[in-house]
């Protein structure tokens, strides 16, 4: 812009939401705007300016917003986030990274009925980065798959650990849905289980729900591929995805797991009560395993079990655990 206009949304409605016309035919854009104002960073160099207005329309494409302005608190967010992905892939690289697994129990009689795997990250500065702020900067950045691989590569030995203490549970692992449709995924995944010598029906995979309705023109024959090795495949944190009922009847998956925002809620809301009640009776009508997550109280396990959810997790039972810890745990008598 060559005027002295101060530029913001509003004034540049007409150029996100336009229109042209071709061949005597009227068409509609919508269009991404970053702004950069000049003379807020007057010791950007040029080159800072130009890369700074390519990083904000990223940002705004990536938020799903049609306008975003560069300001101080996003310059802030923006090398922070650079900051903490460079720290990301050096975690990684380095196995910086560890899985710790929370156990899931039938409800019926406390029997333990596998573990979940969840990745940890400790910074090197000793700071605890929370799980939904690296993982996201991982599936945004192409990091995922190593940092899927390397999850799975500890779980298998963590079997093999616990097994030696006469524990034969399966682990699930999560895995993210753009991952799973990768043509050498299934290949990859066999190859590692043999290696670890770790028999197929003691991982499962946990895909989220969200994930699985965004990969579905192509996801379920890669679920089928699994299902034909005896790979449980459990659709995580159900619920809040909304998909299809018709879609899930298809789907190669062995158990849904409910997401713990209901499990809190369904004491407090009845129409969260009847919702969890429904996604039970879902699960049980389609041969499914139900797993609920968050259960912290006996009064919620007593509610699911009368709901005929059978399987749960929460910090009711115990939190994620190291390998160590959960070793410990076991040897103290669960």
């Amino acid at each position: 812009m060559y005027d002295d206009q101060d530029y913001n949304e509003a004034s540049l409605e007409n150029i996100i939401h336009t229109s042209i016309e071709v061949e005597n035919s009227l068409h509609s854009l919508d269009l991404t705007v970053s702004l950069v104002k000049f003379s807020d960073f007057p010791n950007y160099e040029p080159e800072q300016l130009v890369s700074v207005g390519k990083s904000t329309l990223e940002r705004a494409k990536y938020e799903s917003v049609s306008y975003l302005a560069f300001s101080e608190t996003l310059a802030s967010e923006m090398f922070g986030r650079y900051e903490l992905l460079k720290d990301l892939r050096e975690a990684i690289s380095d196995n910086q990274i560890h899985a710790y697994f929370q156990p899931k129990f039938s409800l019926k009689d406390n029997t333990l009925i596998g573990f979940e795997a969840l990745a940890r990250w400790v910074h090197k500065n000793g700071q605890f980065i929370p799980p939904d702020q690296f993982i996201a900067l991982a599936e945004s950045s192409g990091l995922i798959d190593k940092l899927d691989q390397q999850m799975l590569r500890q779980s298998c030995k963590a079997i093999n650990t616990l097994k030696n203490l006469g524990i034969n549970v399966p682990i699930s692992v999560n895995v993210a849905g753009n991952e799973i449709i990768r043509p050498n995924y299934f290949e990859n995944f066999k190859r590692l289980l043999a290696e670890e010598g770790v028999s197929n029906e003691m991982i499962e995979l946990e895909i989220t729900e969200s994930q699985i309705i965004e990969e579905k023109i192509n996801i379920n024959k890669h679920l089928s591929n699994l299902k034909t090795l005896g790979i449980r495949v459990n659709i995580d944190d159900f619920g809040t995805g909304y998909s299809s009922l018709a879609y899930l009847s298809t789907l190669s998956v062995s158990t849904i797991k409910i997401d713990h925002s209901f499990v809190w809620r369904m004491e407090e809301s009845e129409k969260d009560w009847e919702i969890l009640k429904m996604i039970i009776e879902l699960g049980n009508f389609l041969g499914l395993s139900v797993i609920a997550e968050g259960i912290e109280t006996e009064q919620q396990k007593t509610h699911l079990l009368a709901l005929g959810c059978e399987d749960g997790q929460g910090y009711l039972f115990a939190k994620p655990m190291s390998l160590d810890d959960t070793i410990s745990w076991i040897k103290a008598g669960l």
